[in-house]
């Protein structure tokens, strides 16, 4: 989709016609700047012509910037306004020129200032190669169509001529002027400030049939973002960068590179864009995007998942709105939420939107007479079960199958004294609530972190109580199966709960703290041993840091607890029944934990967070200055950080601070599936935040690299290692943006960032300095808002995804021989391309001019660079010190990636052709299905639909994908 961004405004009154169909403008007060920039993202309705304007017109569009008039023949004219205007001045009375007076109020032509500068008229015409207009007549539909109805009708009273008159005419959010090119679909949309022309390019058809003619202008360029600006009498006018993609069929969505080709001398221009699969079709519209969610309250993200079948994206978070949207259609009360009314005091909800962000499609309330707060949000990886946790001190809060029976009890049917935590299932379309429980005993009980065991589907929570007799028992009446601390110590504990999935049943509990204060905060669980970690603060010095909890053998990585509050995790067995490890972390400040993860190949443990020390280990050796973080000396303020222990929390990797000049926290973290990358988001107040692929260059700035006012949010990009800082960029408008949850699309790789927001202006566009592809709510309410945001993998400007590249993995090699793949040559991308390295042993790679590894171009470099379209790229790496074994090291190259496999024995011994790992033999028709589809270059649901029978390890294509190619040499692409 192409955007047209007005630079003009039309006097404030005429906002009027866009707020109702029939309104009409009956005071010279103006609205007020905020009512403007709401109005400016709203739909404008296209009209029909039913003989109010000159026949040459199909259909008009009123938006702040002037008329839009999609003639019959399909040319676009804009009518930008000028100097005062004589009646008769356009299409409406058979001119293309300047605006009307004829059809204006008395009152709405006071308002003109005195004098205005004279009008500008631009028009667009499709073109062929050779400059000549494309007709209707070659279009498919042979007159332009409106599509889309929307609910309001339009009546015209021009003077006194019926003729000029019509009653009730129909509107639309779109017009499609057909197939005006063979197998390209061209359509309108306007809004406030706006113009967009979609273009959607059928398989096995030429996208640069598309030419267009754009005159008027005095002179035509490319901006800075890639915007084409059409120089006026009036100004500068801008056509925001277009952007292209691809959805399969299963709904996951490929960016395809994409910038304008400019003719400047003929004033046309069309489109360049980088490779996609011919087989499927093309359309030219938004890649990134942003969307509001809020009523007439304040409304807060704390957690965010997406779908890992269909992409959709669930946030949860608490509200104070009554008129937060929960219907699946927003007008409308069709398909109403499992709570579509808010209850007293502050409420949870849970909002699901399409995987592009541009539709809301459902939300539902949770709550009772007191205040629900939820903290974390998982989704089933069977069943698609949405479970959300977290604490409240409501009485009455929904804790039955049935919302209005007393059947299925929860776990936990009544609430406690003082605060209880909860959990609570809903259907994934959020129209049923499937089962509540509390969690509490006589104290204050809260629940800040969720998990789902993938392969028995058991419910894990994990925050913090001050209750004694907080159930620690598999029986509840027993004393049987005591959790791995049965008995709370002083102070506030951190606990663990174990419940089966219909929360029926709540089958461990168990304590973890020592003589202060401990609070969990993440939660994570091992997917192959099905181990429990938690991490989170303490000001304990007796917390058990030890394998057996009696003795001293197996110490964690950091044993004795350093001044102020230390970050800690714990490693627990899958029962809640031992304590198998803790460890400390922290410097002579505060070390706060926000967030775990488990890295998907390495089992590695990963934690980020906050902190005020100066001295916070940094170095892969704790005693010595070896391997330095990607940053290793502290900022000002407080600085976010990020820690990598190895599973069995025994060692500490490598730590990195990230911070500026003001103070910086991590609040979420995520590990790529397939790069092993480590990307964190938070929040800032620094200026000077890191935000280019080289900390000491200005190359690949990140989607937004100068902040806002006020605090932003932030994303960061780091290696699998945490010794380069790969990428940043902040996202924020000119009030308050804090992100708090942070998701990896699994086939897609696209990063989505939750969080709130006081910005009016926060980007709700695929580009920041755009009006294209508004989100689902493209307008922020009163106060505080929820946002979503999504970003491509690499988190720059532009998303640059190579042509799919592979290295073949080099098999049976020497023990502890250096290996150099082949080269593999970069296409598909434009500009300088950002290349990093993860991974491997001794891992390098080298860019060069030539297929022949020369590298005549940069020698071998372990850190970061830049790579241009056609050039070649070649990894080397030390194989195994042991046989049969292997390494894989990752080379990342933008949004795309390729793993190079080493292996000292004869095959790749890891890839057993189990495809969805349900154990033992293959089976033909159910792993053989699956690996001929994705032979055939099929993904998505179309490898495992019919193939996969209940909930095995590898049960999404994003999974076994992942699989495949780790492990048996394969490049399948998402």
């Amino acid at each position: 989709m192409v955007a047209f961004k007005f630079a003009h405004t039309l006097p404030s009154a005429l906002c009027f016609a866009l707020t109702a169909s029939v309104a009409i403008a009956t005071s010279a007060a103006a609205p007020d700047p905020a009512t403007l920039r709401k109005i400016s993202a709203l739909s404008v309705p296209f009209v029909p012509n039913a003989g109010q304007w000159n026949e040459r017109a199909a259909f008009a569009a009123q938006t702040f910037a002037g008329t839009l008039f999609v003639t019959q023949q399909g040319e676009l004219v804009y009518s930008l306004p000028g100097k005062p205007i004589t009646p008769g001045a356009d299409l409406a009375d058979g001119n293309v020129g300047a605006d009307s007076a004829a059809r204006e109020t008395p009152s709405r032509r006071l308002q003109r200032p005195a004098e205005r500068t004279p009008g500008w008229v631009l028009s667009e015409t499709l073109v062929d190669a050779t400059g000549k207009p494309r007709s209707m007549s070659q279009s498919t539909l042979k007159a332009p169509a409106g599509y889309r109805p929307m609910e309001g009708k339009v009546s015209y009273g021009i003077g006194n001529n019926p003729a000029k008159h019509a009653d009730n005419l129909n509107t639309y959010e779109r017009v499609n002027l057909g197939d005006m090119y063979p197998g390209i679909n061209v359509q309108l949309r306007a809004t406030g400030n706006n113009v967009e022309k979609i273009f959607t390019v059928a398989p096995q058809h030429d996208p640069k049939q598309i030419r267009i003619k754009l005159a008027g202008a005095d002179k035509l360029e490319i901006g800075p973002q890639g915007e084409l600006i059409a120089h006026t009498g009036n100004g500068p006018v801008a056509f925001t960068a277009p952007i292209a993609f691809q959805d399969t069929a299963a709904g996951e969505r490929t960016s395809i590179a994409v910038a304008y080709a400019l003719n400047a001398t003929e004033q046309r221009y069309g489109f360049t864009l980088g490779a996609y699969d011919v087989n499927q079709p093309l359309v030219i519209d938004p890649l990134l995007q942003s969307t509001y969610l809020g009523g007439t309250g304040d409304e807060v993200v704390t957690a965010l998942a997406i779908h890992h079948a269909t992409g959709e994206v669930y946030i949860a978070g608490y509200t104070d709105s009554a008129d937060l949207p929960s219907v699946t259609v927003a007008s409308g009360g069709v398909g109403l939420g499992a709570q579509s009314v808010k209850s007293t005091g502050t409420d949870a909800f849970v909002t699901r939107f399409n995987a592009a962000l541009t539709s809301r499609l459902q939300s539902t309330y949770l709550g009772g007479t007191g205040t629900d707060v939820p903290q974390a949000l998982a989704i089933h990886p069977a069943t698609g079960d949405i479970y959300i946790a977290g604490y409240t001190d409501s009485t009455d809060l929904p804790s039955v199958t049935v919302a209005s029976g007393g059947v299925g009890l929860g776990a936990q049917s009544v609430k406690s004294t003082g605060s209880d935590a909860f959990v609570t299932r809903f259907s994934a379309a959020l129209t049923s609530r499937l089962q509540s429980t509390y969690l509490g005993g006589t104290g204050s009980d809260a629940a800040l972190a969720l998990a789902i065991q993938p392969a028995t589907g058991d419910i894990y929570i994990a925050g913090y109580t001050d209750s004694t007799d907080l159930p620690s028992v598999t029986v509840t009446s027993g004393g049987l199966s005591l959790g791995a601390q049965s008995v709370k110590s002083t102070g506030s504990d951190a606990f663990v709960t174990r419940f089966n999935a219909a929360l029926t049943s709540r089958l461990q509990s168990t304590y973890l703290g020592g003589t202060g204060s401990d609070y969990a905060r993440a939660l994570a669980i091992h997917p192959a041993s099905g181990e429990v970690l938690i991490a989170g603060d303490t000001n304990s010095i007796d917390l058990p840091s030890v394998t057996v909890a009696s003795g001293g053998v197996g110490l964690g990585a950091q044993i004795v607890k350093s001044t102020g509050v230390d970050a800690f995790v714990t490693r627990l067995n899958g029962a809640l029944t031992s304590r198998l490890q803790s460890t400390y972390l922290g410097g002579t400040g505060n070390d706060y934990p926000q967030a775990l993860a488990i890295h998907p190949a390495t089992g590695e443990v990963l934690i980020a967070g906050y902190t005020d020390s100066t001295d916070l280990p940094s170095v892969t050796v704790a005693s010595g200055g070896l391997s330095l973080g990607a940053q290793s000396v502290k900022s000002a303020g407080i600085d976010a950080f990020v820690t990598r222990f190895n599973g069995a929390l025994t060692q500490r990797l490598q730590s990195t601070y990230l911070g500026g000049t003001g103070s910086d926290a991590a609040l979420a973290l995520a590990i790529h599936p397939a790069t092993g990358e480590v990307l964190i988001a938070g929040f800032t107040d620094s200026t000077d935040l890191p935000s280019v692929t080289v900390a000491s260059g200005g190359l690949s700035l990140g989607a937004q690299s100068v902040k806002s006012t006020g605090r932003d949010a932030f994303v960061t990009r780091f290696n699998g290692t945490l010794t380069s800082r790969l990428q940043s960029t902040y996202l924020g408008g000119t009030g308050l943006d804090d992100a708090r949850a942070l998701a990896i699309h699994p086939a897609t790789g696209e990063v989505v960032i939750a969080g709130f927001t006081s910005s009016t202006d926060l980007p709700g566009v695929t580009v920041a300095s755009g009006g294209v592809g508004l989100g689902a709510q493209s307008v922020k309410s009163t106060s505080y808002d929820a946002f979503v945001t999504k970003f491509s993998f690499d988190l720059v400007a532009g998303d640059f995804v190579p042509n799919a590249f592979a290295f073949a993995p080099r098999l049976n090699v020497p023990l502890r021989s250096v290996q150099t793949s082949d080269a593999a040559q970069i296409t598909g991308v434009s500009g300088n391309v950002p290349v990093s390295i993860t991974g491997g042993n001794f891992a390098e790679f080298c860019i060069s001019s030539g297929p022949n590894c020369g590298c005549d171009v940069q020698p071998f470099t372990s850190t970061t660079a830049s790579i241009n379209n056609n050039q070649y790229v070649c990894v080397r790496q030390v194989a195994p010190a042991s046989t049969p074994a292997q390494i894989k090291t990752t080379l990342v190259v933008g949004g795309g990636w390729a793993n190079f496999l080493v292996t000292t024995g004869l095959e790749i011994t890891s890839c057993n052709l189990d495809i969805d790992g349900s154990g033992g033999a293959p089976n033909p028709v159910s792993d053989g299905l699956m690996l001929v589809r994705a032979m055939l270059g099929f993904t998505g649901l179309a490898v495992t639909n019919g193939a996969i029978v209940g909930t095995p390890p590898r049960n999404t294509w994003a999974l076994i994908r992942t699989y495949l190619n780790d492990n048996c040499g394969t490049s399948f692409l998402p």
